[in-house]
């Protein structure tokens, strides 16, 4: 499926949380191809608007998938999402690295120059400074990991795999009793 035909199967894989972070970010990323090489804006119009929608949900996402839908939308040039971002960044809701910093930002959607700046009038706006003050969810040790608390439709799914697999189990078992 190529074009304007895949952005149905695109946007359900980005948007199922059962997927894996970064090859949700990849979907969101082959959206904006999509609406790169659509001929018509129409494509480019769905696809932005799929892409805001899905950032409006940054509180209940990671960092890191908010920052590839930001990135997405920083590359088509959305100027339509120019709150949306500005709000996402204010709040914390990307990963300094993986996002393009305020200063990429700003140059990209042609902002103003009085714009605010989210992280503060007197803040940097290039990663090199922001970077350093970041918190990350590694805390003071950075050698250990530490994990969120799993989302409970992916436990629920975890279940329902461990079940099937279980029922699985229990048919092998029964076609080797009867043989």
């Amino acid at each position: 499926v190529l074009g304007k035909a895949a952005i149905p199967a695109l946007t359900a894989y980005m948007t199922d949380v059962n997927n894996m972070t970064f090859a949700r970010v990849g979907a969101a990323v082959s959206l904006r191809f999509v609406a790169e090489m659509a001929l018509d804006e129409t494509s480019r119009l769905i696809v932005e608007s799929i892409l805001i929608e899905q950032l409006k949900k940054y509180l209940d996402e990671e960092p890191a998938f908010n920052s590839g839908v930001v990135n997405a939308l920083v590359n088509m040039e959305s100027t339509a999402a120019t709150e949306l971002i500005s709000e996402v960044y204010r709040e914390g809701g990307i990963m300094p690295g993986l996002a393009p910093s305020w200063k990429d930002v700003r140059a990209a959607l042609m902002l103003p120059p009085d714009y605010p700046n989210p992280f503060g009038e007197d803040a940097d706006e290039d990663w090199d400074d922001v970077d350093d003050a970041f918190e990350s969810d590694f805390g003071d040790n950075e050698d250990v990991l530490t994990f969120r608390p799993i989302r409970k439709d992916k436990e629920a799914a975890k279940k329902k795999k461990a079940k099937r697999k279980q029922a699985n189990k229990m048919k092998k078992l029964q076609r080797k009793k009867k043989r």
